[in-house]
């Protein structure tokens, strides 16, 4: 005997087939669940009829769900490599450009950078008011030649390290060279703030053990002293 159920039935199978459709429906047969499926032959009124017991149905089912879920987490996976080594490559490409701009001993901005940096940030800035500070270490190379290339290494970090210390963040210091060492303090009120400064540092060059020099400072103001920056 065949058994339908939700809404299934032999009527509806014939309306579909005299309409020319192709489907299937569901019947139970003994209590196992089994699906008929139909299609139009293409020859008179023919249909081509088949019939599958659910279970097998069901496996087929189960077992292509199955290779959907393994295709869909080879793709999350393979995506998830692609966009690991486009950040790896903009990680390094960013890594690059940043020591490009660095002085490798210091660590601070080198000559380069710093030029084009503050030659940028006067165009859009010209009619404000900085200040270029422009030092070196006073006796530098006695101190090379006594205490070797390495002590000396170490006291240009050291100043490197008090003037980020003593000046902001957005002003730019770097290695001009040797042991030149230039500041570009950014939209100061007044000239007199680079004095303070330099006075700042001054002192906490003298009361620095592990920096055993003195400094000499120039400052020059923009737009009062020139209205370009070439060093």
């Amino acid at each position: 005997p065949m058994e339908y159920r939700d809404g299934e039935s032999l009527k509806k199978f014939e309306t579909e087939v005299k309409a020319g459709k192709a489907g299937f429906l569901t019947y139970y047969n003994y209590g196992k669940g089994r699906y008929l499926y139909f299609e139009p032959a293409g020859i008179n009124d023919w249909v081509v009829i088949s019939l599958v017991v659910s279970e097998s149905m069901d496996r087929e089912l189960s077992d292509f769900s199955m290779q959907a879920l393994v295709l869909m987490v080879k793709n999350v996976l393979f995506y998830c490599v692609i966009l690991a080594c486009i950040w790896l490559v903009v990680r390094h490409g960013n890594r690059t450009k940043k020591n490009s701009e660095l002085d490798a001993l210091t660590q601070i901005y080198n000559k380069s950078s710093a030029r084009s940096q503050m030659t940028d940030y006067l165009k859009k800035n010209s009619k404000k008011t900085h200040a270029c500070l422009f030092m070196d270490i006073d006796n530098f190379k006695l101190i090379n030649d006594e205490k070797g290339h390495g002590e000396g290494d170490r006291v240009l970090v050291e100043l490197a390290r008090m003037l980020q210390s003593v000046f902001r963040k957005d002003d730019v210091i770097c290695r001009f060279g040797g042991d030149e060492f230039m500041v570009w303090m950014k939209d100061i009120p007044s000239p007199n703030t680079a004095g303070r400064k330099v006075q700042e540092l001054l002192k906490k060059a003298e009361e620095n053990a592990n920096f055993p020099a003195s400094l000499s400072v120039g400052i020059t103001c923009y737009p009062g002293d020139g209205g370009t920056y070439d060093v």
